[in-house]
């Protein structure tokens, strides 16, 4: 197995960034709009623009959060054991043996990945002077990224 490196893993991750903000935001109007439909027929409504905001702040952040795992949890698990960025540059997503990693793992990986982002410059050398070319998300779930 050929490890990725940290600039390939770099670039990857700018394309699923991308892709995820597209994602996020056609969900973001579309529950906006959703939102905005029901507005009407809620009688009495008593909020304020603060609360308003607060709640509208409250859900983007959850549709936030859920957009992104899905992305990753269910790419990295998927047939193909790769986001869209890391099918452009040729990459993968295995277990320890070279095996296509479970979803549940995909999602552990994905949590560690906050951590990761938290301590990005240490986890930035992690990357490039590990032999496995990991970060602290793929240490924490067992998995290594490869070149296909």
């Amino acid at each position: 197995m050929k490890y990725a490196g940290l600039i390939t893993r770099c670039l990857a991750f700018f394309v699923d960034c991308v892709m995820i903000l597209i994602l996020q935001l056609i969900a973001v109007l579309f529950l906006s709009f959703l939102f905005g439909l029901l507005m009407p027929i809620i009688p009495n409504t008593t909020e304020t623009v603060t609360d308003t905001f607060i709640y509208l702040s409250v859900y983007e952040s959850i549709i936030t959060f859920v957009v992104w795992w899905i992305y990753f949890s269910a790419l990295d698990s998927s047939h193909n054991q790769a986001t869209l960025g890391k099918q452009i540059f040729g990459l993968k997503v295995v277990d320890y043996s070279g095996n296509k990693i479970g979803f549940w793992r995909a999602s552990l990986r994905y949590v560690g990945m906050y951590i990761s982002i938290v301590l990005l410059p240490i986890t930035l050398f992690v990357v490039a002077l590990s032999s496995k070319k990991q970060g602290l998300h793929d240490m924490a779930a067992k998995c290594l990224v490869v070149y296909r």
